[in-house]
């Protein structure tokens, strides 16, 4: 590791990180969430979201 980077510490914890099928969006709630957004700015950032199988991380 470089010495410009070796002072910071990873606290990564193991965690199951499979995606079940439970977890995931389906086509009609993702419909309902752009129909709720507000303006044009947060459902791009929706769609990006959405497109990519993007999601927060749950800890």
């Amino acid at each position: 590791m470089p010495s410009e980077v070796s002072w910071i510490s990873l606290a990564v914890k193991e965690k199951d990180s499979h995606v079940t099928p439970e977890s995931l969006l389906i086509p009609e709630d993702f419909a309902a969430i752009i129909k709720a957004s507000t303006n044009k700015r947060d459902r791009a950032m929706l769609y990006v979201l959405f497109e990519a199988a993007l999601r927060p991380k749950s800890f």
